[in-house]
């Protein structure tokens, strides 16, 4: 994980121009991988590559929950490789990551298919990614290839 010194943050805050130079060539940076996200492009076999053997680092011996977890589409195709904390989260002692279905909500937490009771303090229902988003007609061209090749 990237960090700025107290130096950084300092000039940033009192040369606004340098904080805009700074942001830029980070974006300069991030459109020159676009390459990345091209299907079969070699540039994202090298990219998908490395992300994996990033997620299996950061997952550590959870070798299990990265076979379920690590995508096995392209780079760029759908949801982003998580972010900083994320997977290390999910290797905490006090994390349990569980792929059975809830079978019903009980008064002491959730009850899956398998039977078993997880008593909990709090449910948090999520869906996952946001399809709802519209992009433009040259986005939904890229993803329309990206999906077709991975059918």
């Amino acid at each position: 994980m990237f960090e700025d010194t107290e130096a950084q943050k300092r000039e940033f805050l009192e040369h606004p121009g340098t904080l805009l130079a700074y942001r830029k060539a980070i974006e300069s940076d991030l459109n020159g991988v676009f390459e990345s996200a091209l299907c079969d492009s070699p540039q994202q076999a090298a990219a998908r590559e490395n992300l994996t053997k990033s997620m299996r680092t950061r997952l550590g011996k959870q070798t299990a929950l990265a076979d379920r977890i690590i995508p096995s589409f392209g780079v760029g195709c759908r949801r982003p490789t998580p972010g900083v904390g994320y997977l290390e989260a999910l290797t905490e002692k006090n994390v349990r990551v569980v792929f059975d279905s809830i079978t019903r909500v009980v008064p002491q937490g959730i009850e899956l298919t398998t039977g078993e009771v997880i008593e909990l303090d709090a449910v948090v229902c999520a869906t996952g990614f946001n399809v709802s988003w519209i992009c433009t007609s040259q986005h939904r061209a890229y993803h329309k290839i990206c999906d077709q090749a991975a059918v």
